[in-house]
């Protein structure tokens, strides 16, 4: 009678792990740093309506306040066209934060030899 429990919960395991989504496609993502201000970790998630963003970056000599600047998202292709880009402002936790993140959403995901850029634009508002 045990063999025939732990066969059924192994049966029940199997399928709830077979319908489970595949996991998310993580495309290469680049940084560039401005002179200021570095990027933390940077994270990128292929979905089916595009691709998800998102990460930290920090004042090179740390202290509180705002981060400057801006955050420009882009998806490429394998030869380093930009199919899609998306201007984002850095967002800090609470006012005691050494440093910020950002999240954002670009309708256009990379294609399997693409990757994604993420530029600091020192001094620059985002575009929205």
């Amino acid at each position: 009678m045990k063999h025939a429990h732990t066969a059924r919960l192994l049966a029940i395991a199997l399928l709830a792990v077979s319908t489970l989504p595949l996991a998310a496609e993580r495309p290469r993502v680049d940084t560039v740093d401005s002179a200021r201000v570095a990027f933390g970790l940077v994270q990128a998630e292929t979905e089916t309506s595009g691709v998800q963003v998102h990460g930290t970056l920090a004042q090179r000599i740390p202290h509180r306040g705002a981060v400057p600047g801006a955050i420009r998202v882009q998806v490429l292709d394998a030869q380093g066209r930009v199919l899609a880009e998306r201007d984002v402002a850095p967002m800090r936790r609470n006012r005691q934060a050494l440093s910020a993140h950002f999240n954002t959403h670009l309708e256009v995901a990379p294609p399997s030899d693409g990757s994604v850029r993420v530029i600091h634009l020192a001094g620059s508002a985002p575009l929205g």
